[in-house]
């Protein structure tokens, strides 16, 4: 699983650049962009990509800090609404052994999900970004 892909750039850009510059682009990967929040207790607003019914693909500038001396952007997979929700309905304790089942089955989909179309979609984005940012790449 790879879950999360790194970009150092030399410049910083905020959401909104970094939108027109995907929109520019116009690659089918990153159509439908918006910027916003994940789910409704996310703290920060992101470049969304839809990936799939449950999972999207989130993009964030960050500036150098402690650990990293460029400037970098970074795609991760991350909860729609929907696979919160799911996730949540999933964690709730059961007594029964058909809800303990269908709870376990719906996780394991949920995971091949993420292993699956959620990181190919991860991959073609940040091949996209790799792409639109090639002369500004470190």
């Amino acid at each position: 699983m790879i879950g999360r892909q790194v970009i150092k750039l030399r410049n910083y850009y905020t959401l909104a650049e970094l939108k027109a510059k995907v929109d520019a682009f116009g690659a089918p990967e990153t159509e439908e962009c918006t910027i916003g929040r994940p789910t409704g207790v996310s703290v920060e607003e992101y470049l969304l990509i839809p990936a799939t019914e449950h999972y999207m693909v989130a993009a964030i500038m960050r500036r150098p800090g402690l650990f990293s001396r460029t400037d970098r952007l970074v795609l991760f997979v991350c909860d729609t609404v929907a696979g919160a929700l799911n996730h949540a309905a999933t964690s709730v304790r059961t007594k029964s052994i058909l809800l303990g089942y269908k709870q376990i089955k719906l996780t394991l989909s949920l995971e091949e999900e993420r292993k699956g179309p959620a990181e190919a979609t991860l991959l073609a984005v940040a091949d996209c970004m790799r792409e639109i940012f090639k002369d500004e790449l470190l």
